[in-house]
């Protein structure tokens, strides 16, 4: 134990400075020292999964020019599936020869990670393949086509995120799938960008182009060649065995791709030149439960401190919550009545929590292919798949959609944040709250000059967890001391007393190990997008 708390103060010298100061003149000893290495362990996992890019340095590498609205981009990621089931990635790109744009998405998967993965891979490219211009469609389809589908390419330039505490490149949570899975997703955007190219008197319609891109990205993971391959399996059970089937590598990952499933929020910020009167314009597309908050600058308090109101930019597509999906739904399916529709909470089908989500063809296949499904997990599966064929009702599929909702705001001097988070925080923290909190890093961030505010605001909803969430904590140790107060405040929070308590429950919500802690809480993503 002594010698790891001697790597870790090595690496920290005010650390080990204030260690020495307080165990000799304080006489604290062993007892200070056991916490200040629970202040270590503390912090590792915290910073664990932080990140962050400063965009003010990237004109100095002809990145991007002078007039780029983006000063930060800071990101944390606190895993509680196990793998982690969310996804984020960023990227720039140059739209014409005085229009640039910064693409970025979180999501969050379900039924494990083969659809969120895929889509984390390929979205920002198909994102951007809907708003070329034809001759910058045609360009790239020129250098496409000159690439093996096995290299890696993508349209845009992704960007890499560096740790705040000791500088280093993170590697890319975008990463590629399989090497067969990423051929056939790179081929498929090769056609999706010849079929815009081919469309007549085509206009670039942000919103209808992000639409366009959700919905095709959507379709080239669920309606593939698979049932085909069904087909082909069920025809020839009786005289062929399944072996050559079960084999085909495509197949089997573009049936987990269908299988699981990924809600998310994605987007762009696009600017012109400093010789533009054009505004710096925002679009959000949403499907499912994540969400963004725009903070806007209103003034400030009697103490001087900056006040923040949040805008609100996507509802959650949940049955429990949106009246307005409920309707869409009802309406879509007549001859289904709404109880039968929303069961369970408000779950679509009794099922499924949100109501739009990329994969999960169990909600969008026909019925006859549903079977075929079944009786190829059947053959796959020494045992009876837990798996029912059908939900209930089943009558007018597809019951579930990849299409989003999108919005579009003109960003004003004002604007100062973009929060975007998949609903584990959402859970724990309202807008409000996060407008609050990030008022309060704004005083940090001006004197620290590493300071990661996803990650302070990643604290921030540990220490506000619901309290039926808290109740439900195992019993740990009470941390009474100050020095977690001195470090990771709450100002939330109305007293020392709960000051304490909210820092005890977070620290058991850290402690808890990936696989155990998704019973107590979700796994949590955050970008901040912070605006110059």
């Amino acid at each position: 134990m002594l010698k790891n708390l001697r790597i870790h103060f090595l690496v920290r010298p005010t650390t080990i400075t204030s260690f020495a100061n307080n165990f000799f003149t304080n006489q604290l000893g062993i007892k200070y020292l056991v916490r200040c290495y629970s202040l270590v362990k503390l912090e590792n996992l915290l910073y664990a999964g932080a990140g962050k890019i400063d965009f003010t340095q990237l004109p100095k590498s002809g990145v991007v020019s002078d007039s780029c609205p983006l000063k930060t981009v800071s990101v944390n990621q606190l895993g509680a599936n196990n793998p982690v089931e969310d996804r984020f990635n960023i990227g720039l790109t140059q739209i014409d020869d005085s229009t640039s744009a910064c693409l970025f998405t979180v999501l969050d998967g379900h039924s494990g990670t083969a659809c969120v993965h895929a889509v984390v891979w390929s979205l920002l490219d198909y994102m951007y393949a809907s708003i070329m211009s034809n001759e910058k469609l045609n360009t790239a389809l020129e250098q496409l086509r000159a690439y093996d589908l096995n290299q890696p390419y993508h349209l845009i330039r992704r960007l890499d995120f560096v740790s705040p505490k000791n500088h280093r490149h993170l590697e890319n949570p975008a990463g590629p799938p399989s090497n067969i899975l990423s051929a056939y997703m790179r081929g498929r955007l090769r056609h999706y960008m010849e079929d815009l190219y081919a469309r007549p008197n085509r206009v670039v319609n942000p919103s209808d182009c992000l639409i366009d891109a959700f919905k095709r990205l959507d379709e080239d993971l669920c309606s593939t060649d698979i049932p085909d391959n069904l087909l082909e399996i069920q025809q020839t059970l009786v005289s062929c065995t399944p072996d050559r089937y079960l084999n085909n590598s495509l197949s089997r990952d573009l049936l987990r791709v269908n299988l699981s499933g990924s809600v998310g929020v994605a987007g762009y910020v696009h600017w012109y030149d400093k010789l533009s009167d054009h505004p710096t314009e925002l679009y959000l597309a949403n499907v499912g439960d994540c969400g963004a908050v725009l903070l806007r600058e209103v003034g400030s308090n009697e103490d001087g401190k900056m006040l923040l109101t949040p805008i609100k930019c996507t509802k959650p597509h949940n049955g429990y919550c949106n009246l307005d999906e409920i309707n869409r739904i009802a309406m879509e399916h007549p001859e289904n009545s709404v109880s039968e529709l929303f069961r369970e909470n408000g779950r679509l089908l009794g099922e499924l929590a949100p109501c739009r989500s990329f994969g999960d063809v169990r909600y969008k296949w026909p019925v006859e292919r549903l079977l075929q499904l079944r009786r190829f997990l059947e053959i796959m599966s020494t045992s009876n798949p837990d798996w029912s064929p059908i939900p209930y009702p089943y009558t007018s599929p597809p019951y579930l959609t990849a299409i989003p909702e999108v919005t579009r705001f003109e960003l004003t001097p004002h604007d100062r944040y973009l929060v975007l988070a998949t609903d584990g925080l959402w859970d724990m923290l309202s807008p409000e709250q996060v407008a609050i909190q990030l008022a309060e890093i704004l005083q940090l961030i001006q004197q620290q000059k590493d300071f990661c505010p996803a990650t302070q605001l990643l604290w921030s909803s540990l220490t506000n967890i619901p309290l039926q969430m808290s109740r439900a904590i195992l019993p740990g140790p009470n941390y009474k001391d100050s020095i977690f107060e001195d470090l990771l405040r709450a100002p939330n929070l109305i007293n020392k007393r709960e000051h304490r308590k909210a820092i005890t429950r977070a620290l058991k919500l850290l402690s808890l190990p990936p696989g155990l802690a998704r019973y107590n809480r979700d796994d949590i993503t955050v970008m901040i997008i912070e605006f110059s």
